[in-house]
């Protein structure tokens, strides 16, 4: 069961409306020729279809033929030699506006050419698209790029797939999404290994939504905030929200952030405490990941012992499993 946790002292709401604009994500309207939005520039990605009996080339396909969402997904060879693609936007982006870029991936230790897996992937956004030789396997493009990473160190998950994201802001007009290994990128493998192969499915563009105002010692509450019941991992539809709050955060430089953690009273008592221990710590670590000074950042972890409902009630209990946060103005020296 995945529970919603809510940062009470709640007068303030962000709501969230996300709108994938690239086109065909999941790569549903593509044919193995790559008769769709999505055009290769380089080398040969493959589209592996749900039905391989659709396919001519077999061969890369994924253990279990799986998509991550529909039936078609993406497979691309990266390195110092890689494989490249670019996808369209339904729109250009806007100037000085922050978009996120996610994605599903994962790793085939059957085609990849040695053991090695990267720490991040990379993308970048471009107004035209690049003429770049059809067929060079000695091409890797020198361009600017923006890391995707996800929960783990490296990604090279092969059963599941593994959700990466990050961040990128528009410099205005910006067109197509450019997908690849960019020259500089992942280093500490591509000077030592020859090219990775991964798979992609679900890849998205979303503009983040502009932040409300955030006033110092005026409670604010964000909702779609979630861990899953009994864990304190954040899952990954948590980041749209938690990234706006960041943005908003950091420009109040001169202030301090206390995370409080709550429990309902099921369970242990010391448990608990440890449980909203966590989960506190896991929003501090995705507040300093996004950039925010871990100078401001505190936590702690209340457990069970200030319910703001009844905990005899499941809709009480709800109300109790919560992260709460203070936003204080720091001390003059």
């Amino acid at each position: 069961m995945k529970v919603l946790f809510l940062f009470s002292l709640c007068v303030l709401s962000i709501p969230v409306v996300a709108q994938n604009i690239l086109l065909d994500g999941s790569f549903e309207e593509c044919t193995e020729q790559f008769n769709c939005n999505w055009l290769k520039i380089c080398e040969s990605p493959d589209l592996l279809l749900g039905n391989l009996d659709e396919m001519e080339d077999k061969s890369m396909a994924r253990k279990g033929n799986r998509a991550y969402d529909g039936e078609n997904y993406l497979g691309m060879f990266l390195g110092y030699k890689s494989e490249f693609i670019i996808g369209s936007l339904m729109h250009k982006l806007e100037k000085g506006r922050r978009y996120e870029v996610s994605m599903y991936v994962s790793r085939s230790a059957q085609n990849s050419l040695c053991k090695k897996s990267f720490k991040t992937l990379s993308v970048w956004f471009v107004d035209t698209i690049p003429k770049l030789p059809e067929t060079d396997w000695g091409l890797s493009v020198n361009s600017r790029f923006i890391h995707l990473k996800g929960e783990n160190e490296r990604i090279n998950g092969e059963e599941n797939w593994e959700r990466i994201s990050g961040f990128y802001d528009a410099t205005g007009d910006e067109a197509y999404l450019f997908l690849g290994n960019f020259k500089g990128a992942n280093l500490d493998v591509t000077q030592n290994c020859e090219a990775l192969y991964y798979y992609f499915d679900n890849i998205s563009v979303v503009e983040v939504p502009k932040a409300p105002d955030v006033v110092v010692n005026t409670p604010i509450v964000i909702n779609d905030i979630y861990f899953s019941s009994g864990k304190s991992q954040l899952l990954p539809k948590s980041f749209e929200s938690l990234s706006t709050l960041s943005e908003k955060l950091k420009q109040q430089k001169n202030t301090s952030i206390e995370i409080i953690g709550h429990t309902d009273n099921v369970g242990k008592e010391d448990d608990n405490r440890q449980l909203s221990e966590a989960r506190a710590k896991a929003v501090l670590d995705y507040l300093k990941t996004s950039g925010i000074d871990g100078a401001r950042l505190s936590f702690t972890g209340m457990g069970e012992t200030t319910p703001i409902a009844d905990n005899n009630t499941e809709a009480g209990r709800q109300k109790n499993r919560r992260v709460e946060f203070k936003l204080v103005p720091l001390r003059e020296e």
